[in-house]
């Protein structure tokens, strides 16, 4: 549908958060809850392409289901992704 901005941030329990703003996740409009999309999706997954250290070598590919929000939520959201998530292309 589109593409955005995230970054991952490592926690202290050592899993990875994917963070970004909410209408990446919900595909909405946070003032209108419209849908962002011109044909009016809204996103079930995200593709999250993570550059490895050898640049030579594809980029790991992350699919993350995306959930409801949370009715009010605005600005930025933050996606747990557990390491079975993973997979290659």
């Amino acid at each position: 549908m589109g593409g955005a901005t995230a970054f991952l941030w490592l926690r202290f329990d050592r899993r990875l958060s994917l963070v970004t703003n909410w209408h990446v996740v919900s595909g909405r409009n946070n003032e209108t809850n419209q849908p962002t999309h011109k044909q009016g999706g809204i996103p079930d997954h995200l593709r999250i392409y993570v550059p490895l250290s050898d640049r030579r070598a594809p980029p790991l590919i992350v699919k993350v289901p995306t959930s409801t929000p949370i009715a009010g939520l605005s600005g930025s959201s933050i996606r747990s992704m557990g390491a079975r998530s993973t997979s290659r292309r």
